[in-house]
This record gives C-alpha cells, sequence and structure tokens, in this order.
C-alpha cells in the first residue's frame, strides 16, 4: 500500500516534469500601452517587441523563451485589452485573453496614471504589476508590485517575485520529474496493477497483477526480467 501511496504522491505534481520540459508559459496582459512591450524586452533584454507611445501597436502574440530560476519559460507579449471596432486589434484581444486564460502563470499590467483593475483577470495564476510608478509616486495598491520599466525601479523585486512563483510551480517533494505522458500513463496502469494484487487470490493472477506492474516500470526504466523478479517475490509461497 505504501509503494502505491508513493507513486500517486509522484503523479500528483501538478504535471510539474512536462511543464520543465516543454517551458512554463506566461502571458504579460493589460490594456494598450501600459509598457507589455517594454516590460518583455526587459526580461528578454533585447528589443523583441515593438515599443510605441501608440495604442494597440502589438496585434497579435508575440513569444519570447527565457530562462527563469533554471525553467525554461515562454513569455508572452500580447496586444492590448481594450474594446475596440478595429477587426485586426479585436482579434488580438480575443487572442490575448485566450493566451491569458491558458498560461501556467500571468502578469497583468496597470499603468499607475490609471489603473484600473479588471477582477476578471485577477486569479491565483496573476502578479498584479502597475508600471509607471515614477509619474504617480503616491499610488498604493495592495497585493500590487509598483514598478517604472523607464526608470528601472523596482525590477529586482519584480524579477524576485517572478522567480518565488516559478519554483512553486514547478517544485517537488523530492521525486524526479515525470518529463513524458507515457511515462504518466505507465505509473498510472503500475498503481491500477498494484491495487489489484491481493494474495487472497489464486496465486498465478496475483502474479500476473505483479508482471502488469513489472512491465510497465520496464517501459520506463528499461527492460526488467520479470520472470527473475517474480521467482524473487514467490520463493517463500510455491
Amino acid at each position: 500500500a505504501s509503494l502505491v501511496v508513493q507513486i500517486k504522491e509522484h503523479l500528483n505534481d501538478n504535471h510539474r516534469g512536462e511543464k520543465i520540459r516543454q517551458g512554463l508559459s506566461l502571458a504579460i496582459i493589460g490594456a494598450p500601452n501600459v509598457g507589455k512591450s517594454s516590460l518583455i524586452n526587459y526580461l528578454a533584454r533585447s528589443e523583441v517587441a515593438i515599443v510605441s507611445e501608440i495604442a494597440g501597436t502589438t496585434r497579435d502574440v508575440v513569444n519570447v523563451h527565457l530562462n527563469i530560476a533554471d525553467v525554461p519559460v515562454i513569455i508572452s507579449d500580447t496586444a492590448g485589452i481594450r474594446k475596440t471596432e478595429d477587426t485586426i486589434e479585436k482579434e488580438g484581444v480575443k487572442r490575448a485573453l485566450q493566451k491569458a486564460q491558458d498560461s501556467d502563470l500571468k502578469i497583468l499590467l496597470l499603468d499607475a496614471k490609471n489603473p484600473e483593475i479588471v477582477q476578471d483577470l485577477l486569479d491565483e495564476k496573476t502578479l498584479l504589476v502597475v508600471n509607471k510608478i515614477d509619474l504617480n509616486s503616491d499610488l498604493q495598491l495592495e497585493g500590487a508590485i509598483l514598478i517604472s520599466i523607464k526608470q528601472k525601479i523596482n525590477l529586482e523585486e519584480l524579477l524576485k517575485q517572478l522567480e518565488e512563483r516559478v519554483k512553486i510551480l514547478t517544485s517537488s517533494a523530492g521525486y524526479p520529474p515525470i518529463t513524458r505522458a507515457r511515462y504518466r500513463h505507465s505509473l498510472n496502469a503500475v498503481v491500477d496493477n498494484l491495487l489489484e494484487f491481493s494474495l487472497q487470490k489464486n496465486i498465478e493472477f496475483a502474479a500476473e497483477d505483479l508482471r502488469l506492474a513489472v512491465r510497465e516500470i520496464g517501459k520506463i526504466t528499461g527492460k526488467v526480467e520479470v520472470d527473475d523478479i517474480l521467482d524473487l517475490i514467490f520463493s517463500g509461497f510455491c
């Protein structure tokens, strides 16, 4: 029973291994001209996104691959979220909202001059960040990280909290990460087979449960000599 519990704990990892292998997804969202493109350029240390004073410049999702806390992170710079009649921009807003919903983590970026929070975009995956604090230094907003990208104010705190969020999302209970879906499938099969195992059954049926479990483990670790293991297990019963 303890082996089953350990495997279940290993499986209950919020798909940490797959996220580490494929990369966590981080969406930067907010209204037009709050500094989303400037933030992603700061994080990437290069001019990968268009920075402009014209609202609505980013019409699509721009992806950048970074390493944060030794974990690959795919950061998406999205179109500014606002009501618009422009067909292309409206599609960009739609994609931005979808990207935010699908991401492992998101930064909701506000403008210190007009920090309007869209409550629907706030959840446990959200880091609330207010940019341009140099233009409204008296602003107080509970739970928010107050920064200025242009004046390089408090950016270290933002990076620190971003790293903490990434570590939480990829933390483990000391188990190695499950990096592929087929490994997860095999471990689930091992649990099922071990739960079926009972010495109250005829010995050949109990042996079959163990043989199936060992076969699934062998799919992960490599070839396992099933007959040798079964001989060892049942040497005291047969």
